[in-house]
């Protein structure tokens, strides 16, 4: 059988790549000992060197400046308060239901204390927004009738 010399050529350099291939991907798999920031390492990685050459907080500023965050949204959001009287038969699940259906846009729901419900705001527009919706008795026993059976 005789083969032209041309498949020849293209079968090596096909093999050649193949190998090189090889060895990339199983020295990006298993490192070499060299080091990453090694400019003369044919395999270094930029990705991995902004990885060692990033600075970052430590978990603790970290904390510390998410506490005081969120310690000054808790008063924010309780200056932005709507108190209304509720029924007992009020649950968490139906009240969030009702807000969305009546497009409240609310920011937290506290527990329930004294039959008073509170409604927090993240801002005085959304406040405005929900006093004109929501009336003084908007959560008694005939609109806890009213919704339920509207909702099934």
């Amino acid at each position: 059988m005789n083969i032209h010399f041309r498949h020849h050529i293209f079968n090596s350099i096909i093999k050649h790549f193949d190998q090189v291939n090889q060895t990339i991907s199983t020295a990006i798999i298993t490192p070499t000992s060299t080091s990453i920031a090694d400019p003369t390492s044919s395999l270094s990685l930029p990705s991995d060197q902004t990885k060692i050459n990033k600075k970052s907080k430590s978990r603790a500023v970290l904390d510390r400046k998410n506490k005081k965050r969120f310690e000054q949204l808790k008063l924010k959001r309780q200056q932005h308060t709507i108190k209304r009287k509720i029924h007992h038969q009020w649950t968490a699940v139906l009240i969030k239901e009702y807000l969305y259906s009546i497009h409240i846009k609310y920011s937290r729901i506290p527990p329930v204390y004294n039959k008073i419900l509170r409604i927090m705001f993240n801002n005085q527009h959304d406040q405005d927004i929900a006093a004109e919706q929501i009336g003084i008795d908007i959560f008694g026993e005939n609109h806890y009738q009213e919704f339920v059976n509207k909702s099934r």
